[in-house]
């Protein structure tokens, strides 16, 4: 995929897979880069799906329990 751009960063890999699945099944394509020194997994997607994306993993921002295992990146 060119033109990738960070969309977030999940310090858990269980986490970072969930929301794989939902951008997924959003239409949106995603990678996932794992950093293992750093125990970071980095979700990357197109720089024009950006915002739909954001907007996808609205849904598990605000169901999870665990919301400090992640970052958001919101620059653009």
């Amino acid at each position: 995929m060119d033109n990738l751009v960070l969309l977030e960063i999940y310090h858990n890999k269980y986490e970072a897979e969930a929301a794989i699945g939902l951008l997924k099944s959003n239409g949106i394509e995603a990678i996932l880069s794992s950093d293992i020194s750093l125990g970071d997994n980095q979700i990357l997607v197109k720089k024009e799906d950006l915002e739909k994306a954001r907007e996808a993993i609205k849904f598990l921002e605000e169901s999870s329990s665990q919301g400090a295992s992640r970052e958001s990146c919101h620059s653009g």
